[in-house]
């Protein structure tokens, strides 16, 4: 079977109204959250706001979706256009869709391009990002929209202050989390918006595998007590990616993750982590029992000598009292 005929027998017509897109899907999913990522933020926010790294300013190449979210319909710097395409993102996943509302941990999605985009502006230091919470945030109606359907927040403000952690996640962090949600999103469009072939599937694959890899090998994932939030972030998007793999006609071609996370009581733990965590506590009880078995030789030992050199005296004086007794 030639390549062709094989995407024939995977792909299935697949027609997005909301987001204006036709075409076929490699994946055998009907419309659901992961289309849904896909189509609003990889498709939608990510093609039309960008980050120029050479003159460290955010553009819209198509502001049509964001403007109504601009004071004015418009928008006089980054944060207000990141602020525009932040609502724009609450409001399509959660004004109208049920499908987000039932798969709330789209909210870690939003949050990570959220802290992502602010962490790239030329103000993206410590400190900017709360800047951006208290200007853009804090006092507006637009954020104090009431949420229906969903029991975890009330309005946009409060998923963000719930979820307000983000904002202090180390840089490195955010970004490989941000690499891998693209990643991800690749499996289903490629950068030219349309569905990936086979070998950009597959590439897609891989670099969200290894982005994984690289974010929960990270040290930084520990910094200002983040480690078990990393970590759901983390199983968030590995769940995800497993779900798309078993959905996939040709999953076995696409990698695995090596590195799995468990829940246990007091949250997550990553294999691997604890794996080197009981070797190093293994160690350190080997460690222990050598040094107190030694300590232990040391005095036996002394109280062998001890209890020898204590025998020769008896005999000794026993031999002499012997010899005094015959004298006298």
């Amino acid at each position: 079977m030639n390549n062709g005929e094989n995407l024939t027998n995977i792909y299935i017509n697949l027609y997005i109204k909301r987001g204006n897109v036709s075409y076929l899907s490699p994946l055998k999913v009907q419309y659901n959250n992961y289309l849904h990522i896909t189509v609003v933020i990889y498709k939608k926010v990510t093609k039309n706001l960008e980050y120029n790294s050479k003159d460290g300013n955010c553009n819209f190449k198509d502001d049509t979706d964001f403007k109504k979210y601009c004071t004015g319909n418009n928008c006089n710097d980054d944060t207000d256009k990141i602020n525009a395409a932040c609502l724009f993102l609450f409001d399509e996943f959660f004004k109208d869709n049920s499908v987000a509302k039932s798969n709330i941990n789209i909210v870690e999605y939003i949050m990570i391009w959220l802290s992502y985009m602010l962490s790239q502006t030329q103000n993206g230091e410590k400190g900017s990002l709360n800047d951006f919470y208290t200007k853009h945030i804090k006092n507006s109606d637009q954020y104090k929209k009431n949420i229906e359907g969903v029991t975890s927040y009330q309005n946009y403000k409060d998923i963000i202050d719930k979820n307000k952690y983000f904002l202090s996640m180390d840089k490195s962090v955010i970004s490989k989390l941000y690499d891998a949600l693209t990643s991800l999103c690749s499996m289903y469009v490629n950068n030219d918006g349309h569905v990936p072939n086979c070998d950009q599937c597959l590439e897609a694959a891989k670099n969200f595998v290894d982005k994984y890899e690289e974010t929960i090998k990270d040290p930084n994932i520990s910094k200002n007590g983040l480690y078990s939030k990393v970590l759901s972030i983390l199983s968030t998007l590995s769940t995800d990616y497993v779900n798309l793999k078993k959905k996939n006609n040709d999953s076995s071609s696409l990698p695995s993750i090596k590195t799995k996370i468990y829940l246990q009581k007091y949250g997550f733990l990553s294999f691997s982590l604890l794996s080197t965590n009981y070797f190093y506590i293994l160690l350190l009880i080997f460690g222990t029992i050598v040094f107190f078995i030694g300590i232990y030789y040391k005095y036996a030992l002394s109280g062998f000598r001890n209890r020898l050199k204590n025998q020769y005296l008896r005999k000794k004086l026993k031999k002499m009292k012997k010899e005094w007794t015959i004298n006298i």
